[in-house]
Formats: C-alpha cells, sequence, structure tokens
C-alpha cells in the first residue's frame, strides 16, 4: 500500500518538471534582484502561448475557474424569460379573439341573409297558394263548361240551333243553353247561364156520380241561381177540393230555400217549410232547418244530391182533435234523384226524413214530367207521407196523386 503512494508521487513530481520544460525558456535566465534583500533571483521567461495554440493570456480560458451568477442575475433572466412567454400568448390570445370576431361577424351576416330568404320563401308560398286556388277556379270552369258545350256544325243556322236547345233542354236539372248574338250568325257560340228560371203548374179535375166533386191544384216555382255561388228557390203550392158547393179540403203549403256553395259539390243551406191544412191532422206545421249539402254528381243526364241539419217544428192540430207532438226539436234528412231519361221524359224522386224525439215524419214524391210542346209539359204526381204519431181518429198514411199541365220559363 505505501508503495502505491509512493507511485503516484512520483508521476506527480513528473508531471510537474514537463510542465517546467515546457513553460520555460531555456535561454539563459534574467537575474531579478530582490528590493529587501541583496539576493538576486532567477527569473524564467515563459515562451510565447502561440506555441502552445493560444493566443493570449486572457483568451486562455479556464470554464471552472468561472464565478457562478448571482441571484438577481438569475431572477432578472427568468424575468425576461417570463416576460417574453406571457407576450407570446398574448399575441396568441388576440389572434384567437380576431378569428372569433370574425367568425361572429360571418355568422350575423349569414343569419340576416337566411332571414331574408325566409321572408321569400314565404312570400312565394302565399303566391303559389293564391295561383293554385286560381287554376282550381279555372278548372272548375272549364269542366263545368265542357259539360254542356256541343258540337255545332259550322253551316248550321241559328233557327236550327235554338230549336235543338229547346228540345234537348232538360227541366229537372238545370243546365247552359247555346245561344250566338244575332245579326252574327258566323261568329262563335257563346255559353249563356240562365239564372232566373220558374214553372206554373196547374190541375182540374170534375167528377159526377151520387156527388159532384171538383178539384184544383196548382203550384208556382221560382228559382234564382248565380252559378257557383248560391240559389234562392221558392216553392209555393196549393189545393181546393169542393163537394156538392161544400169545401171539402184546403191546403197550403210554401216552401223557401237559400243554399250558399262552399265549393262545386258541398253547400250550406237555410230552409222553412210553412204548411197549413184545414181539415188534416194537423192545422199548422211549420218546420225551419239549417243544415249541409253535398253533391255527388251533377250532369246533364242525372244529378244527385243529399241534405243533412238539425231544425225545429211547430204542430197544432186540428181543433177538437187531441195533440200529440208540438214544438220540437228535429233532425231533417233529404235524399234527392233526378234524371233525364230521353230528351222529352224527365223523373225526380224526392224522400224527406224528420225525425224528433216526440214525432218522426217520412215523406216520398215521385215526379215523371213529359214535354208536349217545347215549354208545355204533361206532368204525373205521386205522393207518400207517413207520421208516426197523430191525433185521435185519424190516419197515419197520406196517399195522392194526380195529373197537370206545367208551363216552363
Amino acid at each position: 500500500m505505501n508503495y502505491r503512494w509512493f507511485y503516484i508521487l512520483l508521476a506527480n513530481i513528473a508531471l510537474l518538471s514537463a510542465n517546467i520544460w515546457l513553460f520555460v525558456d531555456k535561454s539563459s535566465p534574467d537575474v531579478v534582484q530582490d528590493k529587501d534583500s541583496d539576493v538576486e533571483l532567477p527569473v524564467f521567461k515563459v515562451g510565447p502561448l502561440k506555441d502552445f495554440g493560444i493566443s493570449s493570456v486572457q483568451s486562455f480560458h479556464f470554464p471552472l475557474m468561472d464565478p457562478l451568477p448571482s441571484k438577481e442575475e438569475q431572477l432578472q433572466t427568468l424575468l425576461i424569460q417570463t416576460q417574453s412567454t406571457v407576450i407570446q400568448k398574448d399575441n396568441t390570445i388576440k389572434k384567437e379573439q380576431q378569428k372569433r370576431t370574425q367568425t361572429s361577424q360571418r355568422f350575423s351576416l349569414l343569419s340576416k341573409e337566411n332571414a331574408v330568404l325566409q321572408q321569400q320563401l314565404l312570400a312565394l308560398e302565399e303566391e303559389l297558394k293564391k295561383q293554385q286556388a286560381l287554376l282550381s277556379d279555372e278548372k272548375s270552369k272549364v269542366a263545368r263548361l265542357g259539360k254542356v258545350e256541343k258540337e255545332v256544325p259550322v253551316f248550321e243556322t241559328q233557327i236550327t240551333r235554338v230549336k235543338n236547345a229547346i228540345d234537348s233542354k232538360p227541366d229537372l236539372i238545370k243546365s247552359k243553353v247555346t245561344t250566338s248574338k244575332p245579326g252574327n250568325e258566323s261568329s262563335t257560340d257563346e255559353i249563356e247561364i240562365k239564372k232566373f228560371s220558374g214553372s206554373m203548374e196547374f190541375g182540374f179535375s170534375y167528377e159526377q156520380d151520387n156527388q159532384v166533386t171538383r178539384s184544383l191544384n196548382g203550384r208556382l216555382i221560382l228559382d234564382y241561381d248565380e252559378v257557383d255561388k248560391y240559389n234562392f228557390n221558392s216553392d209555393l203550392e196549393f189545393e181546393f177540393e169542393n163537394e156538392d158547393d161544400e169545401s171539402s179540403t184546403q191546403k197550403y203549403r210554401w216552401q223557401l230555400q237559400s243554399d250558399y256553395n262552399l265549393d262545386p259539390a258541398n253547400l250550406v243551406y237555410a230552409r222553412s217549410d210553412i204548411n197549413r191544412s184545414k181539415f188534416s191532422s194537423y192545422e199548422q206545421e211549420d218546420i225551419f232547418t239549417i243544415g249541409y249539402g253535398r253533391i255527388f254528381f251533377n250532369t246533364e243526364r242525372h244529378k244527385f244530391n243529399i241534405e243533412i241539419g238539425p231544425g225545429y217544428r211547430f204542430a197544432v192540430p186540428n181543433a177538437g182533435e187531441d195533440a200529440v207532438s208540438i214544438d220540437e226539436f228535429i233532425v231533417r234528412t233529404r235524399l234527392n234523384y233526378e234524371r233525364v231519361v230521353t230528351d222529352s221524359l224527365q223523373v225526380a224522386i224526392d224522400t224527406v226524413l224528420e225525425t224528433g224525439r216526440g214525432n218522426s215524419v217520412h215523406s216520398v214524391n215521385f215526379k215523371a214530367q213529359n214535354r208536349i210542346y217545347q215549354e208545355l209539359y204533361l206532368i204525373f204526381n205521386f205522393d207518400y207521407k207517413f207520421t208516426q204519431n197523430v191525433p185521435v181518429d185519424t190516419v197515419n198514411q197520406e196517399i195522392s196523386s194526380g195529373l197537370s199541365l206545367l208551363y216552363a220559363f
């Protein structure tokens, strides 16, 4: 172990000798005299440092010998670094805020454009609905005109056209008659819609056997029709019967009805039916109803429609007869079918059911009319009426039939 320390000491001495030999100038040493004594000390000159790759003593740097920085310098350096980081983050935040502001502005512009487009879309939808309604009206008009329009030869005279119109005109089913302007026979025929129409009906019978019986009945019908808008109808009917100069039957009936068309197939109506009869079960029967009607089909040859609605009935029995039902709410249902069999023969079936809590009335009317000449018709009528509850000593069923002449205008 002592030899180990000895070898280390020798190595250090050898290194020291080598340093002295390398850094000390081998020329004659300068002699320096000590100020405090007369002894002169030799001075060894060190050769130029450039011989060892060192330019100067100042440039010869030993890193291990540099002094450590102070705490203030460390804090200052850290502060500068922190400030630089904060500035960078602030710049990043500002850029993000600018991007967000630009995005918000763009979103606001897009929202305004969307609102304007929505308003334009609503306006276009309203215009489309109006155009569709107009188109539907035009189609319905074209369909109505197409039902009655007939092909007329170009060289057909006006008299022939009028004659054909009269011969083929259906009376139970209203239609349009084609006419042309006077003095302009070569022009295209125009469709004329007849708004006002009517008819007068009279019947008379005379019988002589054991008794002399005379009867007179009449009817006046007035109708005003505004196509696809509204319709007014008045139907006044009366009947007188006399046996051996004594009055046996007096009957009046006046029916008024007003229809308002919702569209070509649907309507609403208000109706009054006033009956006065001197010798029947009820002296007075007044019925007032409102309701809904629907036309299932209406062509030149046939028509079918229904009506249904609530109403109120006033029923007053004749003197000396017990009352069965007086003043009650009812529900009225009507089915009506009209048919043009030939150019001169038309038929119609009309059935009505009036249902109340205390009494119900069902009636059926069959009518056939045949053209005799132009606007003159022979009419056959058959009426059946059934009343559920009637006064004592009166019948539930009432049946009547007859022939009469009708003039239409």
